[in-house]
């Protein structure tokens, strides 16, 4: 932890600060454990009686909170957005109001993207005819979330794209010289295999993709994404 000497008169007060800028500039992290009592007053260059009143200090106000036995640790004063300790810290540095909102602005618009794009990942997928992941974990990329999360989540919302889909799939009217059991535009029996086959090979894949590199992970999708498209391009083009 970047613990700096103290160099103030009021020691107590110094230390206090410096536990502040700490938390606010989330190097200290709710849930942390501060060093035990001897040596983090040997790292702030002050004696333990000065660091014990600055601890009770914190603690009153809220932002530290001591476990009997175990030692001092940060409160989780972000569980609340306005809880006390939180309004205080910001009554007591300026500067933190203008980054909290600057922060704010910059999630919010991040937040409207993702919204903006979030309906597209559906309606493409099913337009094209093609897993919701395809789409998704592309754009989760962009956005810099792991690829083994992306792949994870993707996952997840390829369900509740396919599902409202296939519904929509089997009202629609069944084309010429369907296959037998086709219901609307769905096989049955196709769709049953296919599910079946998926329930056993998706745990497989799971396990191969976490047990993979992120970046020769992110290499096997690109180039299923290209093979996709010089798909989807052969089929445009009649070959």
């Amino acid at each position: 932890m970047p613990f700096q000497p103290i160099t103030s008169e009021k020691l107590s007060a110094a230390v206090v600060r410096q536990v502040e800028q700490l938390i606010l500039r989330g190097i200290l992290r709710p849930g942390e454990r501060l060093p035990a009592e001897r040596e983090l007053a040997e790292r702030l260059a002050v004696s333990r009686p000065s660091l014990r009143d600055a601890i009770a200090q914190l603690q009153a106000s809220g932002l530290l909170t001591a476990k009997p036995g175990a030692g001092v640790y940060v409160a989780d004063v972000l569980g609340s957005a306005f809880s006390p300790a939180l309004t205080e810290l910001f009554a007591r540095h300026d500067e933190a109001v203008f980054d909290y909102l600057s922060f704010r602005r910059d999630m919010e618009g991040i937040a409207a993207a993702r919204a903006a794009l979030s309906p597209s990942v559906g309606f493409l997928s099913v337009l094209m005819g093609i897993g919701g992941g395809s789409f998704g974990v592309p754009l989760m990329s962009l956005f810099n979330v792991p690829i083994h999360r992306a792949v994870a989540t993707a996952a997840g919302f390829g369900v509740l794209i396919a599902v409202p889909s296939v519904i929509g799939f089997l009202l629609v009217d069944a084309a010429p010289n369907s296959p037998p059991l086709t219901v609307g535009a769905v096989n049955l029996p196709t769709f049953a295999i296919v599910i079946a086959m998926t329930l056993i090979t998706a745990p497989l894949g799971v396990r191969l993709a976490h047990a993979m590199d992120p970046k020769p992970l992110k290499r096997v999708f690109a180039v299923f994404l290209i093979l996709v498209a010089l798909n989807m391009l052969r089929k445009s083009l009649g070959l």
